[in-house]
């Protein structure tokens, strides 16, 4: 029994590498997070391994909203997700952040922060959602759509 197994271990890593050898060829190369395990979504990647993780937003201008990419919560369990904005002349815009679906629900906003509750039930995304902004001075919306991925 042990040798079918140990047979059938080594199957599974020959085709995951052929599998990655095969998307490295065509020019697709497989995301990867700091702890080497593979991720889900469109990098970069942010890791959230706690209970509680922040998301600094920066804006540079309107159409050039810098966020953290895919935001990867590792952390077994629910989280809370805070959204600080850091740039003065920017407010968060009506809810701030607006998900399409998912286990994630945005449960306070206010202008320069937004809390959700992130209930990790296992489902892994990616979670679509919408960052939403106004510039103050000009009262113009801007907004960016990235990604949460449950690990």
């Amino acid at each position: 029994m042990k040798t079918r197994t140990q047979f059938l271990l080594s199957m599974l890593s020959i085709a995951a590498l052929v599998a990655i050898s095969g998307c490295e060829a065509v020019g697709i190369k497989p995301m990867v997070g700091p702890d080497g395990l593979p991720r889900l979504g469109n990098g970069p990647f942010t890791d959230c391994n706690g209970a509680a993780c922040t998301v600094s937003i920066t804006v540079v201008n309107c159409d050039n909203v810098v966020d953290p990419g895919t935001l990867y919560v590792g952390y077994r369990g629910q989280v809370q997700l805070i959204w600080q904005l850091n740039t003065p002349g920017y407010t968060f815009d009506g809810p701030g952040i607006v998900f399409q679906g998912g286990p994630i629900t945005v449960h306070g906003a206010a202008p320069r922060q937004v809390t959700a509750h992130d209930n990790n039930t296992g489902r892994a995304g990616p979670f679509k959602y919408k960052i939403l902004l106004r510039e103050t001075a000009t009262n113009k919306p801007c907004h960016k759509d990235p990604e949460v991925v449950n690990g």
